[in-house]
């Protein structure tokens, strides 16, 4: 048994901290997503979507520095661009595929 609690320790150990889901929570409310989420603010919820996909698959630092340097693509970009008719018919809408 005493084996068992150290494999288990130690999973929790590497998996993170025992705070994480409330650190997630924290974060989300400090963001505004929970509130978001509540008044169906897509706009919000897409730009932390977009925000949060970037860190996939790359360093935080690199990922940051990258948006720094280039800026990350928002809800309001995308909705004046493609208020602006754009050229390509499937720009459109969903339902020109």
């Amino acid at each position: 048994m005493r084996y068992a609690r150290s494999v288990v320790q130690r999973v929790c150990d590497i998996a993170g901290e025992g705070t994480w889901i409330d650190d997630l929570q924290n974060r989300a409310e400090r963001n505004g997503l929970i509130a978001a989420v509540e008044t169906h603010d897509t706009a919000t919820i897409y730009d932390w979507l977009i925000w949060e996909l970037s860190f996939q698959g790359i360093s935080d630092t690199v990922a940051e520095g990258y948006m720094a340097q280039h800026g990350n693509v928002t809800w309001a970009e995308i909705e004046s661009s493609l208020g602006a008719d754009p050229s390509c018919n499937k720009l459109h809408g969903y339902w020109a595929f």
